[in-house]
């Protein structure tokens, strides 16, 4: 929706986001050419995210030198990774982010100073999250004391080119502080400093946007494959040459730790970037091992787990994205008014149903329009139904006032469906 906008509306609307506007500027520009194909329309990103996998090949050859087999393992560790693979088709800014993250890394590391200021400005326009990939660079060169006045200049550019959009991004930060303290659920969504939080960056990492039941199964499971992959870590940072990759990993994370106490941002799709960088310090792990057989099972466990976790997705679709398009389509068959518990419709029914017929039951403050019933009734003399919407209910309207007052109407309910990770939608009907 926002990359459909002109530009200066873009540059307007962005404001109630917290994302730089790159990416819908790009998306912008593509979205002609893909039309309302959803393959194509995510078809740049998941070369991108293809690219990454090169990328930190180059990379990992770079730092551990050609006759290493890191720079092997790790892109096919990452080329088969289950959270890379998912987010590599999402239309969202995350592939593109940790591509230029693994590239910004080839450029510090090359002495490119002039590609490292473009690549690193890119990032920041493109994923503020990218901004600890950069403060973790200027502290490897500190603690490595490489400081040039190249390396100062470089990155006194990214600041002086992000100076005119800070007032842009203050206004998206007290957004973003407004949403907490007036949905507080939203803090927890967004990954507060939880053991939790904690726990689920490194057990993603492995395993993917899975789950398994009981959810003490899912936790168990994911311990046993983080020490595997922790074990890894520690056998790399023996050595000094990883430096850089420790330095891209881990003071991301300790800062979005800190950060967190704050301002919650420990979801673990916020370090989506640093995917690479684990996957170069396993691979090193491996390599660091002294006794090959054991090596040789670490490598194929890791690589049978990632493909078992890829499966085990694919086949579960509660675990893939929200089914918007068969509900568009219930709502078109029935000519049905959709009651949401948000503030405005959902962008996804604007993909799949802009002819339906929107009712939004929270005002921007998030509370119950006092007019709900008064809309229902008068958008029911031109359609047959009512289908009332409990997605994000349990963080905007946990009550469900919105559905109660639908209740309350002298209206049939005369169905209850259920869509994959939509919840259930109710609907109603004239006595």
């Amino acid at each position: 929706m926002f990359a459909k906008m002109s530009l200066p509306q873009l540059f307007e609307a962005i404001k109630a986001d917290f994302h730089p506007p790159l990416f819908y500027i790009l998306l912008k520009f593509w979205l002609p050419v893909a039309g309302n194909s959803e393959w194509l329309i995510r078809l740049p990103f998941v070369i991108i995210g293809a690219l990454t996998v090169p990328a930190t090949f180059f990379l990992a050859q770079l730092i551990f030198g050609k006759k290493s087999l890191a720079p092997t393992i790790s892109a096919l560790f990452l080329a088969i990774n289950p959270l890379h693979i998912y987010y590599s088709q999402e239309l969202r800014m995350y592939s593109l982010a940790t591509l230029l993250a693994v590239l910004s890394w080839h450029a510090l590391i090359k002495n490119r100073h002039l590609l490292l200021a473009i690549l690193n400005s890119v990032s920041l326009f493109t994923f503020y999250g990218v901004a600890l990939n950069i403060i973790s660079q200027i502290i490897y060169l500190s603690i490595s004391r490489q400081w040039s006045k190249r390396h100062f200049y470089s990155f006194l550019s990214v600041a002086i080119i992000f100076v005119p959009w800070l007032p842009t991004f203050l206004i998206q930060l007290d957004n973003g502080s407004y949403l907490k303290n007036v949905l507080p659920g939203w803090q927890t969504l967004s990954g507060s400093l939880t053991l939790k939080s904690l726990l689920l960056i490194p057990i993603k990492f492995i395993m993917g946007r899975i789950s398994l039941q009981p959810q003490k199964l899912y936790f168990v499971v994911g311990a046993i494959m983080t020490m595997v992959f922790v074990s890894m870590i520690g056998l790399a940072a023996r050595k000094k040459i990883a430096r850089p990759v420790l330095a891209a990993f881990f003071v991301p994370l300790t800062l979005g730790a800190i950060i967190s106490l704050k301002t919650p941002i420990l979801g673990y799709w916020r370090f989506i970037h640093l995917l690479p960088f684990f996957q170069i310090l396993v691979a090193s792990g491996i390599e660091n091992i002294h006794h090959k057989k054991i090596a040789k099972i670490v490598f194929v466990f890791i690589c049978i787990s990632a493909i078992f976790f890829n499966a085990f997705f694919w086949k579960n679709k509660q675990f893939h994205r929200e089914d918007w398009r068969s509900f568009s389509e219930l709502a078109i068959s029935k000519n049905a008014i959709v009651v949401i518990d948000f503030p405005a419709p959902f962008a996804p029914l604007h993909h799949y149903a802009p002819v339906s017929f929107y009712i939004s039951a929270l005002d921007n403050g998030y509370k119950i329009k006092d007019d709900l019933e008064e809309s229902v009734v008068a958008g029911l003399k031109d359609h047959n139904s009512v289908l009332v919407m409990d997605y994000l209910a349990d963080l905007t309207d946990s009550k469900r006032m919105a559905l109660k007052v639908v209740q309350g109407m002298q209206l049939k309910q005369v169905a209850v469906y259920n869509f994959n990770n939509l919840g259930h939608v109710y609907e109603f009907q004239k006595q």
